[in-house]
């Protein structure tokens, strides 16, 4: 039985070895330069792989710049959120609602007195960039301007922006209001969760019904990455939002989300130029070609797939086998950089969810956990499972059932033996306790029986005595005869004839 141990323990080890030199000898690409950056004209900015949480290449990332328009970023995620649901809901316009606005506006303008959907005023916030709607939203959703913008810096807070400020709805310039790209990234994130939200953003144009106060209204997207109504040149057929801008202190901006095969890559550009002579936006451009920088250097690196055996798993009870071959459950894919050392910067390990199995055992059965890291970082995390499916051997299985149960049965039967030599111990003294009650009882009985014969001895004297008269009980005193006299000197008694 020992032998049989250690020859499994053995070829486990062996497993695990070879385990480990199939994985160091996966072929790997061969290590490469990042290409360089093209010229980006904007003064801060970063492209970032959304699906992998991982910042690619960036500029100014955590330097506080002015947000400028996409600060309706987080206008439009609390409205959407507010009135998600019931869109349908009717909003007169009020006038102190309209109080302070300029820039962009719809056209015709809000009016106070104007009824109109919260769908139509969401619509023109976050496709057309209306100032208008943001106020209006804003003051629909908390009561107030001021507090409306509280609850955004609340929110940025809550999001981890630790370097953002907000001061008013509609990005307009303001010496106290700033933000960072890395605090963009984050609220970006999140707004790309609401999918519904993702979408209003993504639309090229839409009309507005008509209200009370103002005939039917077209608005266009001002991201020209998702709208090709003022220009092509900068369309991109993947792009998903998110926002688009200008202000004189922030420059022209845009915060763009486009997928591409299964990655999601934020770029954010921020303070970049517009050159009129030749109506070129260079935010766009320098957009495009973060974009491409993060494609020709950044691709998923397939390590090892399903079909690769990683370790083996000892089973006992099995009618089959001593061991299960164990595979991942889904293929390892890393996003790495080009230039990324693979072979001494990407580390594989598997830990294993117990030192052995037991049979049965079905094909898929997890039994362990594949481990990838990049530079010390976890970046994947695979289930390890069984290759095949074993089954139980009715005979191990009951030699262990009896195995386990034994020191159970051991236990029954000494608890059994404890119980009877406690009985028997009681009956003993019990026993013996009586013994001494009966010979007390017969002392005390024949001790009586003693005294009884005694007094039965005693009674009939007792009795004669009784009926004796005093006259009889004493002797009589004899008749004392008087002797005589004895005669005197010269007496003399006659004497007899």
């Amino acid at each position: 039985m020992k032998r049989c141990t250690t020859r499994r323990a053995l070829r486990v080890f062996c497993a695990a070895f070879a385990a480990l030199l199939l994985l160091l000898s996966v072929p790997l690409p061969a290590h490469a330069e990042l290409a360089e950056m093209d010229e980006i004209i904007a003064s801060a900015y970063c492209v970032y792989n959304l699906s992998q949480n991982m910042l690619l290449y960036s500029k100014e990332y955590d330097t506080k710049i002015a947000p400028g328009a996409t600060v309706k970023i987080m206008t439009g995620i609390l409205a959407f959120e507010h009135f998600q649901g019931h869109t349908d809901d009717m909003i007169t316009i009020k006038e102190e609602a309209l109080r302070g606005v300029s820039g962009n506006i719809l056209k015709p303008g809000l009016k106070a007195g104007e009824q109109i959907s919260a769908d139509s005023l969401l619509r023109a916030l976050i496709i057309n960039n209306c100032n208008d709607a943001a106020h209006v939203l804003a003051y629909e959703v908390a009561g107030s301007i001021t507090e409306f913008v509280n609850q955004m810096n609340k929110k940025a807070r809550e999001l981890g922006c630790e370097n953002t400020f907000f001061v008013n709805p509609t990005g307009l310039d303001d010496q106290n209001m700033y933000t960072t790209v890395h605090d963009l990234v984050l609220i970006s994130q999140y707004a790309s969760k609401n999918v519904e939200y993702l979408e209003l953003t993504s639309t090229d144009h839409c009309v507005l019904p008509e209200t009370n106060m103002a005939p039917e209204r077209s608005i266009s997207s001002r991201n020209h990455l998702v709208s090709t109504i003022y220009y092509t040149k900068y369309y991109d057929v993947l792009a998903k939002g998110l926002n688009a801008g200008a202000t004189e202190a922030s420059g022209y901006c845009v915060v763009g989300l486009v997928r591409r095969y299964g990655v999601s890559y934020l770029v954010v550009v921020m303070n970049s130029t517009y050159d009129e002579s030749i109506d070129y936006h260079y935010c766009y451009r320098d957009a495009r070609r973060l974009l491409d920088w993060a494609y020709a250097n950044y691709d998923y690196v397939n390590l090892v797939d399903t079909t690769t055996m990683i370790a083996e798993m000892p089973v006992t009870l099995s009618a089959s086998g001593d061991h299960v071959t164990l595979l991942p459950a889904r293929s390892v894919e890393i996003y790495l950089p080009a230039d990324a050392d693979i072979q001494n910067d990407v580390t594989l390990s598997y830990t294993l969810l117990g030192n052995q199995m037991q049979a049965p055992v079905k094909e898929g059965d997890i039994a362990g956990i594949l481990t990838a890291k990049y530079k010390g970082e976890l970046v994947a995390t695979i289930p390890l499972i069984a290759k095949s499916s074993m089954s139980r051997s009715g005979f191990l299985g009951a030699m262990a059932w009896v195995k386990s149960a034994l020191p159970y049965i051991l236990g029954i039967v000494g608890a059994a033996l404890l119980i009877l030599l406690g009985f028997l111990g009681f009956a003993f003294l019990l026993r013996a306790r009586n013994k001494r009650l009966a010979a007390v009882r017969h002392r005390k009985y024949m001790g009586k029986v003693m005294e009884k014969e005694k007094n039965e001895h005693k009674t009939p004297q007792r009795r004669v005595a009784r009926s004796v008269t005093d006259s009889d009980a004493r002797p009589s005193r004899p008749t004392v005869q008087s002797r005589p006299t004895s005669p005197k000197s010269g007496d003399t008694e006659p004497k007899a004839k």
